[in-house]
């Protein structure tokens, strides 16, 4: 794709102005220096136009993103040390001991950790200290003194270990992050995802220990916990097991988001991909990550062929979507490795593999399997008639290739099918336009793939309708009204960051309130889910 001209890039200045202005606040700079930061800005939108998908649709959302994100990070070039305060809110530090703060450095997931360990009245206290702002009760102090004295690896969050008890300090958050408690584990699993980038050889080997365990949880945001740490020791690990061990949430997330989030994404984990749509590399695998998928494909073709099962229709169609991502920029290396002679069921597979990458392409491969009939749409809806669900599936993947008039009945067609796996298939189509309260629907009734379904079609919402995605995404983000929403701590966080998002670049500043209430008044705190109302905050002031 040719780079930007200049005019493109200017023309984008009114959208470089708001995100300036709203980074600023309402704080007052000299004429000739908003004019500095007005070139800053602009050098950031072409960078961000240098990054666009290949089909150059880049969403203002995303630019203005970019835009806020680099000036944020410019800005203390540009103003007196007095007058810089805009990041200061980032730079605080917890006593352990007397749970006053203090200046130092706490990331914000080490602040939603903190909070996570806290009752609502005591996370008040806290937030307002963070803040600066009037002190809540004292008693509120006391109480989280008194309870971090209970908690004692709080000091290596907060910098106040002493050397000669950090080897203690950190087993015990170790023997944490593997206890029976599901929330305590998630707690200490974040708590470590904080400290893996600053530990010594004889600890990276301990911590890495417990991360596999939390990888063996069944429970997918205690996966994605073990995997950002070990993101963290080593940020190209590879282990083929995770094909088969993985939860299909965390499972989706390892073989696509951290090879496609934008740079512009304000989410701080390697594994999120929230409402920007996969299709933009911006790394390649390495080759034998991508042979081992392509071989993992192959046995779950046998498996699904002899003794089909959830387990491996879930798997096979992820395997076959992320190798399909990987053949849109390298189509040579993914073909090298694909497997050959595979039964009809891989043949399906390979099907949705060519039609993420090219949907010509894979629907004139599906014409070796798709039933007869005299015309594609025909073989297509017969295929939608079969009894076997990846065969259902696969054809709706596949009709991604027919005339977009065709398309539209194949698809709502699609979502009149009773099992959720085969409805997910006609799902990302759907950001075309199609079908937006037929997908809103489904994001209101409980299924037994709630989670990875739920997140997907939250996500492609927002892609098809931004403002209007922001309103059940309030909803879904309290976690009041469904249980299925309130247990699923990686669906709120994604619509959190669907709120942020609508905060820092459209300034939707009355979501601000939403964040305030989750932080204060959560009664099962999930650090996960906290993240991005730290964020909001720590932006805001």
């Amino acid at each position: 794709m040719p780079p930007p001209s200049w005019d493109e890039v200017k023309a984008l200045e009114p959208i470089v102005v708001r995100a300036i202005k709203a980074v600023l606040g309402e704080s007052k700079v000299s004429q000739e220096i908003f004019d500095e930061l007005v070139k800053e800005g602009l050098i950031a939108a072409y960078e961000a136009l240098q990054r666009q998908n290949p089909d150059g649709k880049e969403s203002l959302a995303s630019i203005s993103t970019a835009v806020a994100l680099h000036v944020r990070k410019v800005l203390k070039n540009y103003l007196p040390l007095s007058k810089y305060s805009l990041d200061n809110s980032q730079n605080f530090e917890v006593d352990a001991s007397d749970g006053k703060m203090h200046e130092s450095s706490l990331s914000p997931l080490a602040i939603a950790v903190l909070l996570s360990t806290t009752a609502p009245n005591e996370r008040l206290y806290l937030l307002h200290e963070l803040l600066g702002r009037e002190k809540p009760p004292r008693y509120c102090k006391t109480r989280l003194k008194r309870r971090w004295q209970k908690i004692s690896w709080v000091r290596l969050l907060t910098g106040h270990a002493k050397a000669s008890e950090r080897k203690e300090l950190l087993a015990a958050l170790c023997r944490q992050a593997q206890e029976v408690k599901p929330k305590e584990r998630e707690i200490a699993g974040f708590a470590l995802v904080c400290l893996s980038e600053q530990l010594s050889e004889s600890e990276m080997e301990l911590v890495k220990q417990t991360a596999k365990v939390l990888l063996n949880s069944s429970d997918p945001v205690h996966q994605l916990a073990g995997l950002w740490i070990l993101h963290n020791l080593q940020p190209n690990f590879w282990d083929s097991s995770w094909l088969n061990l993985l939860d299909i949430n965390t499972l989706g997330a390892v073989l696509e988001s951290q090879y496609v989030k934008p740079r512009s994404c304000l989410c701080s984990s390697p594994f999120c991909l929230h409402y920007y749509p996969p299709n933009s590399l911006r790394k390649l695998p390495k080759p034998e990550i991508i042979a081992s998928i392509s071989n993992a494909l192959r046995k779950s073709s046998l498996v699904l062929q002899n003794s089909p099962n959830w387990s491996a229709r879930w798997r096979g169609r992820l395997m076959a979507k992320a190798l399909g991502l990987y053949a849109q920029f390298e189509p040579k290396t993914v073909a090298d490795f694909l497997p050959t002679s595979l039964n009809r069921t891989g043949q399906m597979l390979i099907s949705v593999l060519l039609a993420r990458s090219d949907p010509k392409v894979g629907l004139e491969h599906a014409l070796e399997w798709l039933p007869k009939g005299t015309t594609p749409k025909e073989r297509i809806l017969k295929a939608l008639n079969s009894h076997e669900p990846v065969e259902r599936s696969s054809a709706l993947y596949v009709a991604r290739g027919l005339p977009e008039d065709e398309l539209k009945s194949i698809l709502t067609f699609g979502f009149s099918d009773p099992l959720v796996f085969v409805r997910f298939a006609a799902l990302r189509p759907m950001e075309r336009g199609f079908a937006y309260d037929m997908m809103e629907q489904e994001l209101l009734s409980p299924h037994e793939h709630k989670r990875l379904l739920h997140r997907c079609i939250l996500n492609t919402m927002a892609r098809a309708d931004f403002e209007r995605t922001l309103k059940i995404a309030k909803r879904i983000y309290l976690g009041r009204e469904k249980e299925m929403w309130h247990e699923d701590s990686w669906l709120r966080h994604d619509a959190g960051y669907l709120l942020l998002e609508s905060v820092m670049c459209l300034r939707h500043f009355d979501f601000s309130e939403i964040f305030w209430q989750v932080l204060t008044n959560e009664p099962s705190p999930s650090p996960f889910v906290f993240l991005p109302a730290v964020q909001a905050l720590l932006m805001q002031e």
